[in-house]
């Protein structure tokens, strides 16, 4: 299985899937193979795009703080 949803596929693809599928348009199975996920990551992304079908995105949120590497600058001699 291939990783980083939001990197192969734009939002309004992923989005017009679960529009489809909640239709009953199209099976899972199908999605699934389309995007290379399992049931149960499908299952996490469609509550998702449930809860707020608007401003739904498949980018990466970032949980943690910036690394302290990447926040402090270093003086260069």
């Amino acid at each position: 299985m291939a990783k980083h949803l939001h990197k192969r596929f734009p939002n309004e693809q992923v989005k017009s899937l679960f529009e489809r599928y909640l239709l009953y348009e199209i099976k899972i199975d199908y999605i699934l193979e389309i995007l290379g996920i399992k049931r149960s990551r499908f299952f996490e992304i469609l509550k998702e795009y449930r809860e707020d079908s608007e401003n739904f995105s498949i980018a990466y949120k970032r949980e943690k703080k910036e690394n302290l590497m990447t926040v402090k600058s270093f003086p260069i001699m």
